[in-house]
């Protein structure tokens, strides 16, 4: 005979491991729910986050370029007032300097030429008397820091040239 009607004491015993079963099973499931949400709520946040990202990347990227470019620009302006801030300097110091010739010149010398260039002065003059020259060079000597007299040459007309040189040598006078 086929008795399909379970017997108390039977499921009595399954029903004291049913409960623990059950909370052991309860726990469980709540940890994989508690994950589960985590884990998908994370991802979305990474992806929201990842766009933000971006979006900020490509504006800063953007501000990079324009200050690049604002940049060459004040390079470029700066190389230019340092030209000019030279250029300004230089016309100040020919012009102290060309006084300093012009003072100095005796009575029966001619300068012809005179050129200046970074650093080193040169002064060609013509005198009837040597002497004169000499003395003009002398003169400079007082006010400039190394002078020589480079050449004294006697021309065809019967005057003389002299051909008269400063060159700074760290010490400065007045000049150079």
């Amino acid at each position: 005979m086929i008795n399909l009607l379970t017997d108390q004491k039977e499921e009595e015993g399954w029903n004291k491991y049913r409960r623990g079963v059950e909370m052991v099973t309860s726990v469980v499931l709540s940890i994989y729910v508690v994950v589960a949400a985590g884990l998908v709520g994370g991802t979305a946040w990474l992806v929201a986050r990842r766009g933000v990202v971006s979006a900020t990347t490509a504006v800063l990227e953007g501000q990079i370029a324009q200050l690049a470019k604002v940049e060459a620009a004040v390079r470029l302006t700066a190389g230019r007032a340092g030209v000019v801030k030279e250029i300004l300097g230089n016309r100040k110091e020919v012009a102290g300097v060309t006084k300093m010739v012009w003072e100095v010149v005796p009575t029966g010398v001619e300068l012809t030429r005179w050129s200046l260039s970074t650093g080193k002065l040169t002064i060609v003059g013509l005198s009837s008397d040597p002497d004169n020259l000499e003395l003009y060079a002398g003169k400079l000597k007082e006010k400039l820091a190394g002078v020589v007299t480079k050449r004294l040459t006697k021309m065809n007309d019967g005057r003389w040239e002299a051909a008269i040189s400063a060159v700074e040598e760290g010490g400065r006078k007045n000049g150079i």
